[in-house]
């Protein structure tokens, strides 16, 4: 048979479009032209490698959808979900892929927030949903701890 010929993507420096590797991965591997297999997300602003407050994400909604003022009592998580779709989203482009193509998507929770484990699984699938199409096959699993502390993944 063939070699497989795979296609990565692979940040490895300060970007503002998506955060770099935080490990020896790829963001995201396309196997010979099909299946594209993303890695983990966690929701750090890409150009400092830390995770956003609720009053930066706030501006960055605000300035994105061009509210003069930005959305009052975002809470953590969602900062961190907001500023990781949107990471996620840009490397999606990057591989000529989009939100609407996904098929499969596992989230992590923090036990931190597991109260909110439920509304986490719920803004994942408003983001994926694709119109006239039902949304990808969706999980979502509580731990112990994520990687550099995040909320969600």
């Amino acid at each position: 048979r063939p070699e497989l010929v795979v296609e990565r993507l692979r940040v490895q420096s300060i970007s503002t479009w998506a955060m770099a590797c935080i490990g020896p991965y790829s963001q995201a591997a396309r196997i010979d032209g099909g299946a594209l297999l993303s890695a983990g997300v966690l929701g750090l602003v890409p150009h400092r490698m830390t995770f956003p407050t609720a009053i930066e994400a706030q501006a960055a909604i605000a300035a994105v959808s061009g509210n003069c003022a930005p959305a009052e009592g975002l809470q953590d998580w969602e900062a961190e979900l907001w500023m990781l779709m949107r990471s996620m989203s840009n490397v999606l482009e990057e591989m000529r892929s989009g939100f609407s193509e996904a098929c499969l998507a596992q989230v992590y929770v923090s036990e931190r927030i597991a109260h909110a484990a439920g509304e986490v699984a719920a803004r994942v699938r408003a983001y994926l949903r694709a119109p006239r199409r039902a949304g990808p096959l969706l999980t979502c699993a509580v731990v112990p701890q994520l990687p550099k502390g995040g909320l969600v993944e």
